[in-house]
C-alpha cells in the first residue's frame, strides 16, 4: 500500500482536535475523512512508526501486521511535522516539490515543508 501525504496530513489534522484523553478508533475517523479504513490505519501504523502519532495495537490472529486498537495522541515529533504542514499555502508547496521528485519518505517531506516555510518566513524577516 501507498503512504498517502494527503491522508497522513488529515489524520494528523483530526487527531490534533479532538479532546485531550480522549482516543479514536479506526472507525471514528473512517467517519471522519474520506478514506478507506484500510488506508486510515495503514497511515495511523506508518505514522506511529515514524514517531508522529501514539497508537494501541492489538495482534490480530487473521493479520500480519498489528490491529489498532486506538489511535490516543500526537507525539511532539507529530506536532511539530503538522504545524509544518497545516497551512494550505505550505503544504500544496510541499507536495508540489515532493511530487517533482518522484516520491518522497516522511523525513524528506517533513524536511520540505521546513524548508518551504522558512522560504516564506525569510522575505518577512526584513522589515
Amino acid at each position: 500500500m501507498r503512504l498517502d501525504i494527503d491522508c497522513v496530513r488529515d489524520v494528523l489534522m483530526a487527531v490534533e482536535q479532538k479532546g485531550f484523553g480522549q482516543s479514536y478508533t479506526i472507525s471514528n475517523l473512517h467517519d471522519l475523512l474520506d478514506y478507506s479504513s484500510d488506508q486510515i490505519e495503514y497511515t495511523c501504523l506508518k505514522l506511529s512508526e515514524a514517531g508522529y502519532l501514539d497508537i494501541t495495537t492489538v495482534q490480530m490472529t487473521q493479520k500480519t501486521t498489528p490491529g489498532i486498537y486506538s489511535v490516543n495522541e500526537l507525539t511532539f515529533q507529530g506536532h511539530e511535522f503538522l504545524s509544518n504542514i497545516s497551512s494550505q499555502k505550505v503544504f500544496d508547496k510541499t507536495k508540489k516539490i515532493c511530487q517533482g521528485l518522484g516520491s518522497a519518505s516522511l523525513e524528506v517531506v517533513a524536511q520540505v515543508a521546513s524548508n518551504v516555510l522558512s522560504s516564506l518566513i525569510n522575505p518577512k524577516m526584513f522589515f
